[in-house]
């Protein structure tokens, strides 16, 4: 009786194998069929090389155009299009002088490298035009003198000369830095 109900056992088991695997292939036969595998052609000395590459290439744009045009994906390719200095800089919130003073967070913000830009630009130009042209009013009331910044701070009297004016060093270090500062603001890396 032992012997018997393991008999029915293990042939029962064999049997549900059995109907698994028949199952399997009969599932792997309802299933699409799959793309052929790459394969191997062997070239004689004879034959054309270019000619074998030119069919091998026709017969994947075949299968490429035959397939599913939902399953085909295209990469993005990068394009490199130059982006004016001046865009770039006016887009930085990597600025050299973020990089050079890491202390003040703010420095890395568009907005506040935006405003020193602005800042320093009229400063330099403001302290250009008084050079060359003069910011102060004279005696008779005419916009024709240099600020001498030097004598205007540390020596009392004449304040101001005809312009132009070349030998303030106050206004020369002042050029300078704005100068440096404006330099200072510009990206350290490109950004798109």
């Amino acid at each position: 009786m032992l012997v018997s109900s393991a008999d029915a056992l293990v042939s029962s088991s064999s049997e549900a194998e059995q109907k698994s695997e028949e199952e399997l292939d009969e599932s792997d036969s309802n299933s699409e069929p799959e793309l052929e595998e790459p394969s191997i052609e062997m070239v004689d000395a004879d034959d054309d090389l270019s000619a074998v590459v030119e069919e091998a290439m026709d017969d994947s744009a075949d299968e490429v155009i035959a397939g599913d045009a939902d399953s085909i994906t295209v990469e993005p390719t990068l394009v490199d299009v130059a982006v004016p200095l001046l865009r770039r800089w006016w887009k930085a919130d990597d600025s050299h002088l973020a990089a050079t003073i890491p202390e003040f967070a703010f420095l890395s913000k568009v907005e506040v490298i935006r405003g020193v830009i602005v800042l320093s630009l009229s400063t330099l130009l403001l302290q250009i035009w008084n050079m060359l042209f003069g910011l102060a009013t004279s005696a008779s009331g005419i916009r024709e003198n240099t600020v001498n910044w030097w004598n205007y701070f540390f020596v009392s009297g004449n304040d101001s000369s005809i312009a132009p004016e070349f030998s303030d060093p106050l206004g020369w270090a002042l050029l300078i830095a704005t100068f440096c500062i404006l330099l200072s603001t510009m990206p350290r890396r490109p950004k798109d």
